[in-house]
């Protein structure tokens, strides 16, 4: 049993990648393709957690998966660019694949994985996740005119889950409401906000996810107890150094 779990990993790569592969050749399938999907992760994460259904690794696991590979695929129906489309559908695939082979190690083989690496994994895939959910959703806005009020709530929402998964990630077996909700908040808000500018999808994905990266690198020192004012001024530079090559680089409408 334990050789069928050595290739969840792999498979969930292969799916992942061939997910967008189908989308590539019809477009109109995207629910069909995601609904699939979606139960093949599901099926893939129950049986690498034992069945485990009700417990919160199962679905942290899972919605992560999703808002990176599903998010994802959403992105890539936007992209016109043939070499665009072939580095998200890999990226996506390797981090799925990646991620899995992950858990698979730190709950059957803990000794063979460094402690901070499935943290980096999963600070990579929230990052990716901001990014595309955040060009989905103002991808909505441009080419379907779909409300703000409607679209902000839903990405706070997923900006809080990402956030819980964060601390889920860190060992903490306890989900701190309050802080969850005030990541929600701030990065609604922060989508709101972007929403108003006049830029393409791809820019303000890419302002989003600077500053999920900076958010999150302020609360991982603040969480680990480490003096503030020692990272905080290179994480600032550094926010802002890339939110100005966006913004100079941006064509503007």
């Amino acid at each position: 049993m334990r050789f069928l779990f050595r290739l969840i990993p792999a498979l969930l790569g292969i799916t992942t990648i061939g997910a967008f592969a189908a989308l590539q050749f019809d477009a109109s399938v995207f629910w069909q393709i995601g609904g699939i999907y979606m139960g093949a992760v599901a099926y893939g994460y129950f049986e690498l957690f034992a069945r485990r259904v009700r417990e919160r690794d199962f679905w942290y696991a899972f919605l992560l998966t999703i808002f990176v590979a599903v998010g994802g695929m959403a992105f890539f129906l936007v992209l016109e660019s043939v070499i665009g489309k072939v580095a998200v559908a890999l990226a996506s695939g390797i981090l799925v694949a990646v991620f899995a082979e992950q858990l698979y190690r730190w709950f059957y083989a803990p000794v063979r994985i460094p402690s901070y690496t499935l943290d980096v994994t999963t600070s990579l895939m929230d990052v990716c996740a901001i990014f595309f959910c955040a060009a989905d959703a103002i991808g909505l806005r441009i080419f379907l005119a779909v409300p703000r009020w409607a679209l902000a709530p839903l990405f706070g929402i997923i900006a809080g889950t990402l956030y819980a998964i964060a601390r889920w990630i860190k060992g903490e077996n306890r989900t701190l409401l309050v802080p969850t909700l005030l990541v929600g908040l701030l990065f609604g808000e922060l989508l709101w906000a972007i929403l108003l500018l006049p830029s393409s999808f791809m820019v303000g994905g890419a302002l989003l996810a600077i500053m999920w990266y900076v958010t999150g690198g302020v609360l991982r020192t603040t969480e680990a107890g480490l003096p503030l004012r020692r990272v905080l001024p290179r994480y600032i530079v550094v926010g802002i150094g890339l939110i100005a090559t966006v913004v100079l680089s941006a064509r503007w409408v």
